[in-house]
């Protein structure tokens, strides 16, 4: 699960990913304001085996529930399986962030499983991660769909 960054590390949150050699972050912007509002990005990309998830996705609260994450995602999803020519999408998410289940599942994933006690949350609790993939053929089936 990603946290919105506190506001005075934003810049060593930007940092990290460009620094990161197998991440690509997006800014979100807001085509009304011209304003960022979030972040997404392709991260643990293989592409030997022509698989990428995207993560590290968070966005201002007052963007939840709106258009923004699933224009986002299949934006990223067109890119990574139209472009990229990449056979498989991944996602994961804390095992207890339900609302991040369902954007996933909505979005046409499939739930691939659980691993169990894998990260430590920022609070120190130990966290469980829900995978999800999306094959190309997947996206082929589903990719005119209203979400």
């Amino acid at each position: 699960m990603t946290s919105v960054p506190e506001p005075e590390n934003v810049t060593a949150y930007i940092q990290k990913a460009s620094d990161t050699p197998d991440r690509l972050a997006f800014a979100v912007i807001d085509k009304s304001t011209g304003k960022a509002i979030g972040s997404t990005s392709y991260h643990d990309i293989f592409p030997k085996a022509k698989r990428l998830e995207i993560g590290y996705t968070w966005y201002a609260k007052r963007f939840w529930r709106s258009h923004v994450n699933t224009t986002c995602k299949k934006l990223l999803l067109n890119h990574a399986f139209e472009t990229l020519n990449y056979l498989v999408v991944g996602w994961r998410t804390d095992g207890k962030n339900f609302r991040s289940q369902v954007a996933i599942e909505r979005l046409g994933a499939k739930k691939d499983g659980l691993i169990r006690g894998n990260r430590i949350r920022r609070n120190g609790d130990i966290a469980d991660t829900v995978m999800y993939s999306m094959t190309a053929d997947e996206w082929l089936e589903i990719k005119d769909a209203k979400f």
